[in-house]
């Protein structure tokens, strides 16, 4: 009767989540470091990528937060629109050398599974004037562009939707639009299965 009982409080304790729930459910600890060593410094770093690899562990399978916005190219566009289609996000800055180095890798994914429907939006907080004069005569991107995303810490934009940690990052979104795999920060996804 206790293991009924015990079996039956999990049960209703396992709250189902809308998306943006899905997303805001996981709460990111407040650490509070005094940085006066080394070791203090490595400490520090690798207790928030845990945090961050639980986040992104909590989010897999959750559907993504819709978004509206338009690319650079004038075209709107909404992720909810995307259903049936593979979709890349990519959080990225023309300022930061290994952003910059994905987007080759970026293009590469895109031209590879370009027959399973795969559809990459890339998402920068630079200005769109800057984007399309200086950036990509120089490292072209075969991608919806969404230039003024905002940032993370800016409520309500879609970097802070996705509670993006660092950038460049990627969600990969399976054909139903949940989540399916996270890269945080500029881990390499290589190869991933599509």
């Amino acid at each position: 009767m206790k293991n009924l009982l015990i079996s039956f409080l999990l049960l209703i304790s396992i709250p189902s989540f809308s998306q943006d729930e899905c997303f805001g459910k996981y709460v990111f600890p407040d650490h509070s470091f005094k940085l006066n060593s080394d070791t203090a410094a490595r400490f520090a770093y690798e207790t928030m990528k845990k945090d961050r690899l639980q986040f992104i562990e909590s989010i897999k399978g959750c559907k993504a937060p819709n978004f509206k916005a338009v690319t650079i190219n004038g075209d709107s566009i909404e992720l909810n629109k995307f259903k049936g289609k593979i979709v890349l996000i990519a959080f990225w800055d023309s300022e930061f050398s290994n952003c910059v180095d994905q987007i080759t890798e970026l293009n590469l994914l895109a031209a590879k599974y370009k027959s399973n429907d795969i559809v990459v939006i890339g998402l920068t907080s630079n200005k769109t004037d800057e984007i399309k004069n200086n950036f990509l005569p120089q490292h072209p991107f075969d991608c919806k562009i969404i230039a003024n995303a905002g940032y993370p810490e800016n409520e309500g934009s879609i970097p802070a939707k996705y509670r993006v940690q660092g950038i460049p990052s990627q969600y990969l979104l399976d054909k139903e639009g949940r989540v399916k795999w996270v890269s945080n920060s500029g881990q390499y996804f290589g190869d991933y299965d599509l």
